[in-house]
């Protein structure tokens, strides 16, 4: 659910914002004590947003929080958060909240052509406000990708 990278980030971030609350354990700490924890609330929560869209299928909000119950840890995880991720783009394209969160799994992927694509809109839409911003940076972070990778054969 949680990966080193991910940690080190939110560490990072704390630190540079002098964040009191910066974790004073390191990953493999909390790999050992909180991690378990949160992936069994993880699989309960799984559990129950699939009973929500058992009963609803069509509820991109739903399917977006399930996206985030998915083991990020493993192949099999990765793909159906990015599945549900989709759908729930699919059913509300013009939602940022959605739309910026599948731009950023595509991207933690190295989908970078994918990630541009499904955040242009987003990025272009000049009444879009911090969602627009947060589109166009994904985006820069996502051209960088690219140029930095050797081109494909």
């Amino acid at each position: 659910i949680i990966g080193r990278a991910q940690w080190e980030r939110v560490v990072e971030q704390l630190r540079r914002d002098g964040d009191p609350a910066l974790p004073r354990r390191s990953y493999e700490e909390f790999k050992a004590t909180a991690l378990p924890i949160i992936q069994e609330a993880g699989a309960a929560s799984e559990q129950a947003f699939d009973a929500a869209l058992a009963a609803d299928p069509l509820r991109p909000g739903t399917l977006m929080r399930r996206a985030f119950t998915h083991d990020a840890g493993t192949p099999e995880g990765r793909a159906q958060r990015l599945e549900d991720l989709r759908r729930a783009r699919d059913l509300a394209p013009f939602a940022p909240s959605i739309t910026l969160s599948y731009g950023q799994a595509l991207l933690e992927e190295n989908q970078t052509r994918q990630a541009i694509r499904a955040l242009q809109r987003l990025a272009a839409n000049p009444h879009g406000g911090e969602a627009a911003e947060e589109a166009r940076g994904i985006i820069a972070e996502a051209e960088a990708l690219q140029a930095s990778s050797p081109p494909a054969p």
